[in-house]
């Protein structure tokens, strides 16, 4: 089975491919794709990084490393947390902590409203009829609204969020989950991006309302999206994130989420191009 993220119009939506800079070329993970596949044997795997100063990829979670990579490239790990099992609710919401269960529950009088395509084989962006008109533009400008408010910045394009969402949406692939309160404000207190497959279903972009940092909305957005998946027949519930920031890892360790190793593979030309990266990679703000 393909995952959302290897699927050929997700690698078109992206613009998978090699870059170059300066005069040198270049291979990344595309922005918001967490994981690749590659299941390429040794020889496509050398011939693959021929000629590029520096190559990184992301393995999905279970994925070995393909053999002769050791030889190829820095190999590194990195953390996710998943529920691998969200088949039955009431099960996965009894090893929530009790803190995010109290949380919950002060949120509960939020309003929940799901921004989903209702005709997943049409091309236009009338596709979406959202029960709540929360669009990918607006979904986009909360996130850097809410980022800024907190003294950061958003670390992706508007253009390049708007052709992916509408790419997913097309494909029947995205939601965004959102929760307001009720009343003459209607304030938004918090907003996910949400991109799923047949198996898993990722929590790609999580954002916000700083205003409202103590109303429990960040544990009941999670909770939504998790029920959200689980209608759509999802097993897995990916929260993606946490490996910069231990305030978020924790976060995710209280909805009794797995710890899942996954693989980096790392590879530079020269001593000049690692030193570059790690510059590049000091100065770059982190994702948010």
């Amino acid at each position: 089975m393909v995952s959302v993220f290897d699927s050929q119009w997700w690698q078109e939506a992206v613009g998978r491919g090699v870059r170059s800079k300066a005069g040198m070329k270049y291979l990344l993970m595309p922005q918001l794709t967490p994981y690749l596949s590659l299941t390429t044997g040794r020889a496509d795997i050398t011939l693959a990084t021929q000629g590029l100063a520096y190559c990184y990829h992301q393995l999905p979670p279970g994925e070995e490393i393909p053999k002769g990579a050791e030889e190829n490239f820095t190999i590194g790990k990195r953390i996710t947390w998943r529920i691998n099992d969200i088949s039955d609710l009431d099960d996965v919401q009894s090893h929530f902590s009790t803190n995010k269960k109290r949380q919950i529950k002060k949120a509960a009088d939020l309003i929940v409203s799901i921004t989903f395509p209702s005709v997943p084989s049409s091309k236009n962006k009338s596709v979406l009829e959202p029960i709540s008109a929360i669009t990918p533009e607006q979904f986009y400008d909360l996130h850097a609204l809410w980022l800024s408010e907190r003294g950061r910045r958003i670390t992706y394009g508007r253009e390049y969020f708007q052709h992916l969402a509408y790419a997913a949406f097309e494909h029947h692939s995205a939601a965004i989950i959102s929760l307001r309160k009720s009343g003459k404000a209607n304030e938004l207190y918090a907003c996910a991006f949400l991109v799923f497959d047949e198996a898993t279903c990722y929590y790609l972009i999580p954002t916000f309302n700083p205003r409202y940092a103590d109303s429990g909305a960040g544990a009941r957005l999670a909770l939504e999206s998790i029920r959200f998946a689980h209608e759509q027949g999802c097993r897995i519930f990916d929260f993606e994130g946490g490996n910069n920031s231990p305030s978020i890892a924790n976060h995710y360790k209280q909805f009794g989420t797995t710890p899942t190793e996954y693989f980096t593979l790392e590879r530079y030309s020269n001593p000049l191009v690692k030193i570059a990266v790690s510059l590049y990679k000091r100065l770059s703000p982190k994702p948010q």
